[in-house]
């Protein structure tokens, strides 16, 4: 059957189609709803899991397990329809399933703290491991103090167990977990009402008498030591602050507190948890709020006459090895806060030369009073200009950060403060987590000179350059700031932390790059300035600028946004820990381990929710069979199976009368498109497939897997007149997650010009049709058939985006699928993916992976999805796209199991990436390993892939560079690699699994790059791959 150039039903019906969850169903799909309503809803919300795992957005793990469980209620209804049908394997399913909740939910709420961990402990008695309940900056001090024998203030912690001894006695649990329940960063208004309420009950609470006599007894010991009036600092240390997110400003610190004000000061600490902005940034971390139990220090008070912060990297320029000090007067509360603008130096790492860097007119300080509290003062005329800090204490701290930044293996970022004697103390080092790029050379050259100036000044605290419109903040909890805002704000406040993740740049009229906001700003990677002054008061609200943070210089106007180059995150936004957790429920939930057909054993821990569901829905199916001749049930239930499915399908449907029913017609006139050639006549076709067919008066249901998923159609004709309603679903999968995407895009785009009413999710796929008469159901259903047929030939063409469109045009002119041209490609490799070519360089014959040729590939509107979910819908397409497009090109040599690979390659641009290097260990698309350099975030990166999923195993800075050709040579040995670059050893790794494989190529996203050698070593054999 050829398909007409238009379809009737097309013109003639769209405008009535019904969203496709509301279409009439089959008598099949409503006789055995219990079975079946349950399974579409649980692969609709295995579909919802998999867009959250692969986007990179914040984790919300309370919404996760409120998924999870409509999940597990949605798989134990299938079970029991199951036992209802009197197939007594829904049993052992049950069994599985529970013990599979018994081993998963314990994710969701890791154990932090034991009920042996004492509830109070001295920075003297703690060591690195305790970090779980006295948080990472409580251990980072007591290492500074117990370690490394630098001075800091003598203090204890209050642990986490007694955070959960105040909670628990106090009976605040289960009101806090109400009050947190479906709140949402969209609204922060309802996130300040609900955290006030928190922090109202945690202040009126009483302090248990435990942990009120513990702490007496301390201050008691430390009064009668030094024989005068304690004053304390009382300084958050949450569990998981100053980590991979730092929390930075988000907690209450209590300076100055005196003894007899301490219990309030600890519940003051204890409420700031809930803070709205800590919540908030809590949130859009992804972290859950039982993670994050507060420990408090509670330590002696030092009365700072001067003090401020070291980094012992500048993080808006890591390649420069100066460490950078800034000091104020005073407490350095009012540098932190924003307030203040710092004396900043630079001290050089070798020789120890100080540069001064910028000079701050200091008119005010904050100082200690005698006998507790704290006073904002102003300062004498004759110290507002000299020098904070001396030469000698500069270098001394240059010092300290040298040895902690070796201590801890990363760059810091600490605090100090000198005392009246003039007596130096450490209080906090924490990383400065940079693995952001440094400010590009490339930027120098952006088209920026058309844009007139708007405003010089201020100081770079995170690099980049973004395009954006002004946005003057009058409050930072606004639900109505647009998410293409430049924020302009008076000061580098804190409170502005939880609305730094929504915007793509910040303007500071006050503070400086040492202040807490300034480091939230490089955490989520958002360029800033500060320090600006107040000619930001004349900018036009929504104004379009340019904000280029490195030269402390916004434009007026706006450039391309595939030039500017906002700042990388200091993390990889895939590897944060919420990310870890949903990675790991990942792989108990959507991932599929069992294939219920193959016969083999599986152990009961191994098995999925995924492999429950398939496994109970083909049992379901078995049932249905098996029991069609036993009830006397009207609808008829036929499986075909096997290579002589053609002629098995003949057998029991096409040999029918001419009087069958609607249902045998349906079932035809879909066969008829299945088992379609495009060539005429059609030669012997073995169709390798497994399907059930329900077959009634007026309906019609199928269910078959095809390519790795499952394809459900549904029709019926509800009354005799009535229009016939088509649905078909395509669920399910296995696979690298985008591949699968674009599949299902393809699928949308054909079925969107077939007039097809379409949902998407992900990979999942529901769409809709109404016929008005028999002979357009019958073209509907014939092209529904071939379709899916078709679909089974097009993988290996869908090697990215652009290819989608020729896929299209081909079915509709009722063509085969033709392999995508490969620019006469060496035939020692195959391409997987990608837009790979051959080119000539210096007569020299090189493989190009030009990923800017395609990645603009326009993708044509689905007309026939809801108009409400286009736009985000493209947007998660080009999501995806950055972040899990691998271009992939394998040599046809032999697999290396033990040997040495060589590469050449140059990196020469991309917008979204540009990164890339050698693939081996390749077994299939969703098995391998990838080692390469990634200009973009100057690092090298190793990345395993199993079951398609990307999991990182090893990130290193690394001065890469673009347009420079680097030697790449791995060196395989069972487990174990080494890898040289340049001819350096830069990195080994010993892996899980065995490293042998398959040899390749790979690139990541738009990036452009040029491979000009791949030698292949093992043993005695070598392949010159081209």
């Amino acid at each position: 059957m050829a398909k007409p150039k238009t379809c009737p039903t097309k013109q003639r019906q769209r405008q009535v189609l019904p969203p496709p969850s509301l279409s009439p169903m089959s008598d099949a799909a409503i006789r055995h709803q219990d079975l079946l309503s349950p399974y579409g809803e649980a692969m609709d919300l295995l579909a919802e899991f998999e867009c959250i795992e692969h986007t990179s957005d914040a984790v919300d793990m309370d919404a996760i397990k409120r998924l999870y469980d409509r999940l597990q209620l949605a798989a134990q209804k299938m079970m029991v329809a199951l036992g209802d049908l009197g197939d007594r394997r829904c049993g052992d399913l049950l069994k599985a399933h529970q013990q599979f909740d018994r081993h998963t939910t314990p994710l969701f709420h890791p154990a932090l703290s034991l009920p042996e961990h004492p509830i109070l402990v001295s920075l003297k008695e703690i060591h690195a491991e305790m970090a779980p309940f006295v948080g990472h900056k409580a251990a980072h001090l007591a290492a500074i103090g117990n370690t490394l024998n630098l001075p800091v203030p003598q203090g204890f912690v209050l642990t986490a167990s007694a955070f959960d001894d105040f909670m628990t006695e106090n009976e605040l649990p289960g009101m806090i977990d109400a009050y947190l329940r479906d709140l949402s960063p969209e609204h922060p208004v309802l996130v300040d009402e609900r955290c006030e309420a928190i922090r109202r009950l945690i202040l009126d609470a009483p302090v248990p008498l435990k942990i009120e006599g513990a702490i007496q007894d301390k201050l008691n010991q430390w009064q009668a030591d030094q024989g005068q009036p304690v004053l304390t600092a009382v300084r958050s240390s949450a569990i998981g602050e100053d980590t991979e997110v730092s929390f930075a400003g988000q907690f209450a610190t209590l300076l100055n507190v005196p003894a007899r004000s301490v219990l309030n000061a600890y519940k003051e600490v204890l409420a700031s948890k809930y803070n709205s902005g800590a919540v908030l940034y809590r949130m859009r971390c992804g972290l859950d709020d039982r993670t994050t139990p507060m420990a408090v220090i509670i330590m002696a008070m030092v009365a700072a006459q001067a003090s401020g912060v070291v980094y012992t990297r500048n993080p808006s320029q890591p390649e420069q090895t100066d460490l950078q000090i800034s000091a104020i007067r005073g407490l350095g509360e009012y540098l932190m806060s924003g307030d203040s603008a710092p004396y900043a130096i630079g001290v050089c790492r070798r020789t120890g030369r100080i540069t001064p860097h910028h000079t701050a007119h200091q008119s005010h300080w904050i100082t200690a009073l005698p006998h507790g509290g704290t006073r904002l003062e102003p300062l004498a005329p004759e110290d507002q200009k000299l020098p904070p800090i001396d030469n000698v204490s500069a270098r001394c701290l240059a010092d300290w950060g040298e040895r902690l930044e070796q201590y801890f293996g990363s760059p810091q970022d600490v605090e100090w403060a000198i005392d009246s004697a003039r007596h130096l103390h450490l209080l906090q080092s924490r990383s400065l987590g940079l693995d952001a790029p440094p400010p590009s050379k490339a930027a120098d050259v952006l088209p920026l000179e058309s844009l007139p100036v708007l405003h010089i000044g201020g100081r770079n605290a995170c690099s980049g350059i973004v395009t954006g419109r002004l946005y003057h903040a009058g409050s930072a909890l606004s639900e109505t700031i647009p998410a293409d805002s430049i924020l302009v704000i008076p000061k580098a406040g804190p409170e502005y932390a939880s609305t730094v993740a929504r915007v793509r740049g910040v303007i500071a009229t006050k503070g400086s790059a040492a202040s807490h906001l300034a480091s939230v700003a490089r955490e989520f990677g958002v360029p800033m300035i500060v320090d600006t002054g107040r000619a930001t008061d004349q900018w036009i609200q929504g104004q379009w600028v340019t904000l280029y943070a490195d030269k402390a210089t916004v434009y007026a106007g706006r450039i391309p946004t595939s030039v500017g180059r906002p700042s990388q995150s200091l993390s990889d936004p895939f590897e944060s820990p919420p990310r870890r957790r949903l990675r790991a429920l990942s792989n108990r939930i959507t991932h599929s381990h069992h294939d219920p057909s193959d016969g083999q054993p599986q152990s009961d821990n191994d098995l999925t929710v995924h492999d429950l569901l398939k496994q109970a829905h083909a049992f379901a199916l078995e049932t249905l069979l098996s029991r069609r001749t036993e009830t006397g049930d009207p609808i008829q239930v036929i499986r075909w199976t096997g290579a002589n499915v053609a002629t098995d399908f003949t057998r029991q449907t096409l040999s029918a009368p001419p009087t069958a029913s609607a249902g045998h017609q349906f079932l035809q006139a879909f066969w008829s498109g299945l088992s379609w050639s495009h060539r005429k006549p059609a030669t012997d076709r073995r169709l390798i497939i497994d399907g059930y067919a329900f077959i009634a008066d007026a309906s019609l249901y199928v269910t078959m897997p095809f390519e790795r998923q499952t394809s459900m159609l549904d029709v019926c004709q509800p009354s005799g007149h009535a229009p016939h309603h088509i649905r078909l679903r395509v669920v399910g999968g296995t696979g690298p997650y985008y591949h699968r995407c674009l599949r299902t895009r393809f699928l949308a785009e054909v079925l969107d010009e077939l007039g097809f009413a379409l949902h998407i999710n992900g990979s999942l796929l529901e769409a809709s049709a109404v016929a008005g008469d028999w002979a357009h159901c019958r073209e509907f259903l014939h092209h529904a058939g071939r379709l899916l047929s078709y679909c089974r030939k097009i993988d290996p063409m869908l090697v990215g985006p652009w290819v989608l469109q020729d896929l299209r045009a081909t079915f509709m002119s009722t063509g085969a699928p033709r392999p995508p041209a490969t620019g006469d490609l060496p035939s020692s490799f195959r391409p997987l993916c990608g837009h790979w070519r051959q080119a000539t360089l210096n007569r020299r014959s090189v493989v190009v992976q030009d990923g800017a040729a395609v990645a603009d590939t326009p993708m044509p509107p689905l007309k026939q999805l809801a108009g409400n979910r286009r736009g985000a819908y493209q947007t998660f397409l080009k999501q995806l796209y950055r972040d899990h497009f691998f271009p992939l090109a394998i040599a046809t040599a032999p697999p290396v199991n033990e040997g040495q690979i060589e590469l050449t390659f140059n990196l020469l641009t991309g917008c979204q990436a540009c990164a890339g290097g050698l693939a081996f260990g390749y077994r299939d698309p969703g098995h391998c390993f990838l080692f390469g350099l990634d200009a973009h975030h100057k690092c090298i990166i190793l990345y395993e892939f199993i079951h398609g999923r990307r999991f990182k195993r090893l990130r290193k800075r690394y001065p890469v560079d673009r347009d420079r050709w680097h030697d790449l040579r791995l060196r395989l040995s069972g487990l174990s690699l080494q890898v040289h670059i340049n001819g350096v050893p830069v990195m080994a790794y010993t892996a899980d699994r065995p490293l042998g494989g398959q040899v390749g190529m790979w690139a990541r996203a738009d990036t452009v790059a040029v491979f000009d050698r791949l030698s292949i070593m093992s043993g005695t054999r070598q392949d010159i791959a081209f």
